[in-house]
């Protein structure tokens, strides 16, 4: 898995699209509920993008987390197409608490399709 990148992009969160809200994908036959569904302006974009915004507040950093916003990403282009951004963000609540903004490559987001499709098979 590609190392996500500490936010340094100077993100702002214009407004809140979505709380708390179940998004399911018959496409890729998942779903999920993500904490907030957010629309941000990055710097150099000029333009507003939906993302997930998806909060933790455990001492645990761990890859479950990761591919949690992976799955994420595909729900949102799905349902938002041309305004989801590929990007999503990850944010530890924590002493210290870190914010990630994670970019999939089309090899994660395929394993993770493959290991999910594995996993129906129980």
């Amino acid at each position: 898995m590609k190392d996500p990148k500490l936010n340094k992009d100077h993100l702002q969160i214009t407004r809140t699209v979505a709380s708390e809200q179940e998004f399911n994908s018959k496409t890729f036959g998942i779903r999920g509920k993500i904490d907030a569904v957010v629309a941000v302006w990055e710097n150099g974009k000029g333009e507003e993008i939906i993302t997930a915004l998806e909060m933790k507040t455990g001492t645990w950093e761990t890859g479950a987390h990761w591919g949690q916003v992976l799955i994420y990403c595909l729900l949102l282009s799905e349902w938002y197409f041309a305004k989801a951004n590929k990007k999503n963000l990850l944010v530890y609540v924590t002493k210290g608490g870190r914010t990630y903004y994670i970019e999939p490559t089309r090899e994660e987001l395929c394993i993770l399709i493959m290991w999910w499709n594995e996993l129906g098979k129980f």
